[in-house]
């Protein structure tokens, strides 16, 4: 089973749009103001704004938590990957000076 494709997240993409809805939303307000008609569709669109501006918060928020998770993860990784490099070495090292002693030793 293949995972999933997503699209990318293009953030100035998410911004201009969003930008584009308040600004929408403003001009729908004063229309609306101006001559009280549609009030449903007006309120429709208010709530509409506001979860979408709500979704997008909450999108930056998990995808900055993510990405402060991922750095802190890949240098957590790096840490282990360096102690294990340490660890090989030693490792030869002890197999070399066992190599040394055991070719020293006369039975």
């Amino acid at each position: 089973m293949t995972p999933p494709l997503y699209i990318p997240v293009t953030p100035t993409i998410m911004a201009g749009s969003l930008n584009f809805m308040k600004d929408s939303a403003s001009t729908a307000e004063a229309l609306f103001i101006k001559l009280n008609c549609l009030p449903s569709l007006h309120n429709r669109f208010q709530q509409l704004l506001i979860d979408v501006t709500n979704s997008s918060q909450m999108l930056r928020d998990t995808a900055l938590t993510a990405k402060m998770a991922l750095e802190t993860n890949l240098k957590a990784l790096a840490y282990i990957e360096s102690e294990l490099n340490n660890a090989e070495h030693i490792d030869n090292d002890m197999a070399v000076s066992r190599s040394k002693c055991n070719s020293q030793l006369i039975f």
